[in-house]
């Protein structure tokens, strides 16, 4: 496990000069978020002389450590100039994720060595073993919450399921996404729809609608904290106020609603979903 916050008994480079005199560890990273997840773009840099030999002669790596606990990821990706990016599908992340920079050795390394190290190394050379940690930036964080345009296309926040058990569809909020439980004859006709686009307003006007107002039905008289710290509750949430500042609503009146509201989240799904019924009927 990766440890940023303790005592190494080499010299460190970090964001500030600890161990160096003057040298630092330059940790910038940019978040995207689109459609389909997320993208770290890195832009790391040293201050120091021999640290940089050492990455340019690929003895050393930059590296990101990314950490999901909800959806227990952990994971570290190796970046350099010519992939300096990350892509992090929205599938394996769920509320709070956390990341962070790190330079690592990439072999064992006899003669760990700076001219700027401090008095306390000065002249020392350091063995280093495959896998030690060399350099550490600054811990981030964000919030993996699902957006507008895939609550739209109902892939993130609603997982559908099936159970021999039910007769009625039925939602279960106890979970990091909104399940929709379908006996199973029902759920074999909805996957077997998935794959046809023009046919997803009908199954958001059978499946997703209903699921969302229940949800936000639920939100509206929640008094459960550990509820509250469900991703889905935390997007529904975010899209409510971002349509409240959009639409003038208050969101009092928007949780007041919620069969409304979601036909405002979804883009009037159920106006769609008529005009391809009539469609078919014609």
């Amino acid at each position: 496990m990766l440890r940023a916050n303790v005592n190494y008994p080499y010299p460190v480079l970090r964001s500030e000069a600890v161990d160096f005199t003057k040298s630092v560890f330059n940790d910038d990273i940019s978040l995207e978020t689109t459609q389909k997840g997320y993208i770290l773009r890195t832009n790391f840099s040293v201050s120091d002389k021999c640290i940089d030999e050492m990455i340019n002669s690929g003895r050393l790596s930059f590296a990101v450590n990314i950490v999901c606990k909800s959806t227990m990821l952990r994971k570290m990706v190796f970046v350099d100039a010519e992939h300096p990016e990350i892509v992090i599908d929205s599938g394996d992340v769920h509320y709070a994720v956390s990341y962070g920079a790190y330079i690592l050795a990439v072999e064992d390394i006899d003669d760990y060595y700076s001219d700027d190290f401090v008095e306390d190394y000065k002249n020392i050379h350091f063995k280093l073993k495959k896998g030690d940690i060399v350099g550490i930036g600054l811990e981030k964080r964000f919030d993996a919450l699902f957006e507008k345009d895939i609550i739209h296309d109902a892939s993130s926040i609603i997982n559908v399921v099936s159970s021999d058990q039910e007769k009625y569809m039925t939602v279960d909020l106890d979970n990091s996404r909104i399940k929709v439980i379908l006996p199973t004859d029902q759920c074999t006709v909805y996957k077997s729809m998935k794959g046809k686009k023009n046919k997803y307003p009908l199954l958001h006007a059978t499946v997703t609608v209903p699921a969302l107002i229940e949800a936000i039905s639920a939100i509206s008289i929640n008094d459960d904290n550990e509820l509250s710290q469900r991703p889905w509750f935390i997007t529904l949430q975010k899209a409510i106020a971002d349509l409240s500042l959009i639409s003038g609503e208050s969101e009092d009146f928007l949780y007041d609603h919620p069969t409304r509201t979601v036909q405002m989240l979804m883009e009037n799904n159920s106006n769609i979903a008529l005009k391809l019924i009539d469609e078919m009927i014609i």
